[in-house]
């Protein structure tokens, strides 16, 4: 499964310009130490045309965040797995890359921008189809709000155990944060222990073969 692009509004260039400038000053500087002035200045256009085409410095900052994990994704889909490799081992393997491809400054973004309230939790389409995939390839009974609350507890939970462990407040490690997420939403939409066992494991063994 490759990447899938969202299905937005494209953005001009001028608004583009914008978006990847506050992106850059935003990793650089952090969210709440960067001005619209700044921005605009920087990407040099007149700061009436932040308002115009992004409405305020908070959806800005959702932009952003939307910018910032289409990236991700791309990179991540641009891994090769195995033709045989099955559905649940491909949404854990590329939610293990994804974590890998993310950088500090990136993290510590997600987090001042989810303080702020400015971050909502929400899933990309690519991902939701892998999870869909997984329901739809072990015949599991998942209507589309449960799967949504699913996976809503996944990307909470996620981002929780990862402050956590950046702040030393859990001596935890990336191993134990992928086997207790993904074993949570396997066992949520219906999988048995042993399953999701087998499952865990075989992603570790691919993992291992395309690091």
């Amino acid at each position: 499964m490759r990447y899938k692009q969202e299905k937005k509004e494209s953005l001009n260039r001028t608004a583009s310009s914008i978006l990847k400038v506050a992106y850059d000053l935003f990793l650089k500087k952090g969210y709440k130490n960067v001005t619209t002035r700044e921005i605009a200045a920087c990407a040099g256009v007149n700061l009436g045309l932040i308002s115009y085409y992004f409405s305020s410095k908070e959806n800005l900052g959702a932009k952003v965040m939307d910018y910032s994990n289409k990236k991700l994704y791309e990179k991540a889909f641009e891994t090769k797995l195995p033709e045989d490799t099955g559905p649940a081992e491909k949404m854990c393997v590329y939610t293990i890359l994804l974590w890998r491809y993310t950088t500090p400054e990136l993290y510590r973004l997600v987090f001042e921008l989810a303080d702020s309230n400015l971050s909502n939790i929400r899933m990309g389409e690519t991902f939701t189809d892998l999870a869909w995939d997984v329901i739809k390839a072990y015949g599991l009974s998942v209507t589309p709000m449960e799967n949504e609350i699913y996976l809503t507890a996944f990307k909470s939970s996620e981002l929780s155990l990862i402050w956590k462990m950046t702040n030393h407040e859990l001596n935890i490690t990336w191993d134990d944060i992928s086997d207790l997420l993904l074993s949570d939403y396997f066992f949520n939409i219906g999988l048995s222990d042993q399953i999701i066992y087998d499952v865990l494991e075989r992603s570790k063994k691919i993992l291992n073969e395309i690091s």
